[in-house]
């Protein structure tokens, strides 16, 4: 018998991934441009990076340890978060709400996050994400250059 999920919440989209990476600087230039999305601010030991017009579907920090940092789900509205809140804790899962100075970093709304027991890996739930006014354009659309291999073997 499948267990009830209880009181359901409703997903808008995946909001983000956030990569530990060890040098900061390389990462930014591999993934504006070779992967074309766009540096949309820094802040010490962080970039946001978009390709959309969220604030940012990118975080990278910098780090000892490389690798994936977190998922994030932005959620339909302030309500679902609450929603989403108390469904994992019914669950015991013991959702952390993020600090608001960390929450202003990431130009969020109210953000919280549960770690998955099997894998130790966190996902981050919110609601509100600053909107760019300006769409996004890949920097490959403005670049429009031909690299060779040895630039890119540089990068990764």
């Amino acid at each position: 018998m499948e267990e009830s999920m209880g009181e359901p919440f409703r997903y808008r989209e995946l909001g983000y991934a956030a990569l530990t990476v060890a040098d900061l600087e390389r990462s930014i230039s591999f993934y504006r441009d070779l992967i074309g999305l766009e540096l949309t601010g820094r802040t010490d030991g962080m970039a946001f990076m978009r390709c959309s017009s969220d604030h940012h579907n990118l975080v990278l920090y910098q780090g000892a340890d490389p690798g994936l940092r977190r998922v994030a789900f932005e959620l339909e509205s302030r309500l679902e978060v609450d929603k989403a809140y108390r469904h994992f804790e019914s669950r015991g899962l013991q959702p952390v709400e993020v600090e608001c100075e960390e929450c202003k970093a990431l130009n969020q709304g109210r953000t919280f996050r549960v770690k998955e027991p099997a894998s130790g890996l966190t996902f981050e739930f919110y609601a509100e994400v600053i909107q760019m006014i300006r769409p996004f354009t890949s920097s490959l659309d403005e670049n429009r250059k031909t690299w060779p291999c040895s630039y890119w073997r540089k990068l990764v």
